[in-house]
């Protein structure tokens, strides 16, 4: 894992995320910005590093019942299977900020693997989150 902070605040952290080989061979690498009120996440090969689609999840206060929700959008490229959204959507839901993220996985995993990542990519974005707002 690498992490650093940048100008005013800024912070980055690095990490890979990997299925157990019993459960099987998806990994991807993972990218933090963790901005003062918001996060950027890009997701895939940290060797063939790609921009290929951006997603953004933001929340509401109020509503009928008194209570917020979350709303997401694909701001571009291919949806492939929501996983971008699914990312954004979580997290903006369990840490209550804007998460932009970046999904660009290219090799052909088995979907049962993708959604297994998808939840190991969540909770170790989350758990870095926390660590990061314990730090400052």
């Amino acid at each position: 894992m690498q992490e650093g902070e940048g100008r005013e605040g800024i912070r980055s952290v690095e990490f890979v995320v990997a299925l157990p080989e019993e459960l099987g061979t998806a990994r991807a690498s993972v990218s933090m910005l963790l901005l003062e009120h918001q996060m950027f996440v890009w997701i895939g090969d940290k060797a063939n590093p790609l921009l290929e689609s951006m997603h953004f999840a933001i929340g509401s206060k109020g509503g009928r019942a008194g209570g917020g929700s979350e709303s997401v959008t694909t701001l571009f490229g291919n949806r492939f299977n929501a996983l971008g959204e699914k990312i954004s959507m979580r997290l903006c839901k369990k840490l209550g900020i804007p998460v932009v993220s970046s999904w660009n996985v290219k090799t052909s995993f088995p979907q049962e693997e993708l959604d297994v990542l998808t939840n190991l990519i969540c909770k170790s974005i989350t758990d870095k989150y926390m660590e990061q707002h314990q730090v400052s």
